[in-house]
């Protein structure tokens, strides 16, 4: 037994030096250009391999540098690809990956009127009975160092840019006897410094999450938005045909001036907003996300003002107020501070000139809109300057993009409104509908160009106790 165990012994150290000698001796370099010829075949993309390539023995895995793909404008280069895996489980017909690493990873994806779906690897012909089932798979740890994504769309001048993306895998599993996203299964946690869509861009983004029984579970989703710092969580269920989300957003402490500076290019707005957003929607397409969005939204905000415009001097009837209307006001009740952005009245921009000057402080702003069955539903909306309350009510159909029974008012201390505007149509093209409140209110406007407002203005009041218009969270200033 003893010189068994010896031979034994003897026999495996010289397999040991054997492969040492190997891995010393062989030059892979000498298989770059078959091996680009391999991976064109599998992807359709052109392959350059320009560093070295390099095995290892503890674990057993093979390096390669600088690699580059590309393909009619798409281009995609790593500046270090490693792979290692464990021997044995193989012998099982399984298996396992020790570490895969993915360093200065560069993608740039361009779209235009001549791009063409990527080219595919041929299929192999199919033989039921040549088809076997795919081994288990797993993968300890993937690690993508310094990644960075560009995305062009040239026929809509589109851009989208992911900037030094640092992501980890780990606890990677593939099991082909389970269906769909189900059969993978894995933990995420990761980084990306900056996160661009044209105009808007996240910045120190730290997310982690899991992706179990094909539903998806984000745990962590921070960043900061208008150099404000936000939190989230999402989930997302990949077994049904289109992915159900669920998503949970909360910005404490939004910087209306920096969103003002960077969207809307001026130092219009000043304070805080505190938003949240509680939303459930199947990813489709626009229709079927608005048709199946589903929750709350909810923003609120006090001390905060309006630099370059008086609303106090315009709701009270003074120059100006021949040019604007409750919508124009009342956009930024709907919207918040992107109203000044989505305000369509007859007038647009120009409008908002007869608004100019003086300053607004505006005590309190709320917003609670709920969502369903594609409307949304605006339900404590409002907002006190120094003299005034505003409010607006209705809804709006967000899948046919029209406004039903939407009002804006000033309002009395009881919450009855003294003037009051109902506007109908498009959202891209409301008109003020014609009641007799809409006649009093331009009466009125009118009125103002001589120094006097008349009580024609006022909605008719009834000897008994008025409707409210308001009722909700936000008082009167007086």
């Amino acid at each position: 037994m003893r010189k068994i165990l010896i031979g034994l012994a003897a026999f495996l150290a010289v397999i040991v030096v054997g492969l040492v000698v190997a891995v010393m001796v062989v030059d892979l370099n000498e298989y770059k250009q078959p091996l680009e010829a391999s991976i064109k075949d599998a992807s359709g993309y052109d392959t350059r391999i320009e560093g070295d390539i390099t095995l290892s023995l503890t674990p057993v895995g093979v390096s390669v540098g600088k690699i580059h793909l590309s393909q009619e404008g798409n281009a995609m280069s790593v500046g270090e690809f490693a792979i290692a895996l464990e021997v044995l489980p193989l012998l099982s017909k399984e298996i396992k990956v020790s570490y895969l690493t993915l360093k200065d990873v560069d993608v740039n994806i361009q779209k235009d009127e001549n791009s063409k779906p990527s080219a595919q690897a041929p299929s192999a012909p199919k033989d039921p009975t040549a088809q076997g089932q795919t081994p288990p798979v797993e993968v300890a740890r993937v690690n993508v160092e310094n990644a960075n994504i560009s995305y062009v769309d040239t026929q809509t001048s589109t851009r989208a840019t992911v900037e030094n993306l640092n992501m980890t895998l780990t606890a990677i599993t593939y099991d082909s006897t389970k269906k769909g996203a189900g059969a993978l299964s894995l933990d995420a946690k990761g980084s990306i410094k900056k996160a661009s869509y044209e105009a808007y861009s996240l910045h120190n983004i730290d997310v982690a999450g899991s992706l179990k029984e094909g539903f998806v579970n984000i745990s962590q989703m921070d960043y900061t938005l208008f150099d404000s710092r936000a939190k989230g969580s999402a989930t997302v269920d990949l077994n049904l045909a289109a992915p159900k989300v669920s998503l949970k957003e909360h910005v404490p402490q939004l910087k209306l001036a920096n969103f003002s500076k960077e969207i809307l290019g001026n130092d219009l707005l000043e304070g805080v907003l505190d938003m949240q957003m509680d939303l459930d929607f199947i990813a489709g397409t626009q229709k079927q996300v608005r048709q199946s969005l589903k929750g709350t939204v909810v923003f609120e905000g006090k001390s905060m003002g309006i630099k370059g415009y008086d609303v106090d001097k315009i709701l009270s009837g003074y120059e100006g107020t021949q040019n604007v209307g409750l919508m124009d006001v009342g956009s930024f009740l709907v919207a918040g501070p992107l109203g000044f952005m989505l305000s369509s009245s007859a007038k647009g921009a120009k409008a908002y000139e007869g608004m100019k000057g003086g300053t607004t402080a505006i005590n309190h702003l709320h917003v609670k809109v709920p969502l369903g069955k594609g409307i949304a539903t605006l339900e404590d909306v409002a907002m006190s300057t120094g003299k005034n309350l505003v409010a607006t009510k209705g809804e709006i159909d967000m899948v046919n993009e029209r406004f039903l029974g939407v009002s804006f008012g000033i309002l009395e201390k009881n919450g009855c409104a003294k003037y009051e505007q109902e506007i109908e149509g498009a959202l891209s093209k409301p008109s003020i509908k014609v009641t007799q409140t809409t006649l009093n209110t331009v009466v009125n406007m009118a009125s103002s160009l001589f120094g006097k407002v008349t009580d024609v203005a006022r909605v008719p009041k009834n000897k008994g106790a008025c409707q409210p218009f308001y009722e909700g969270k936000v008082v009167h200033p007086l």
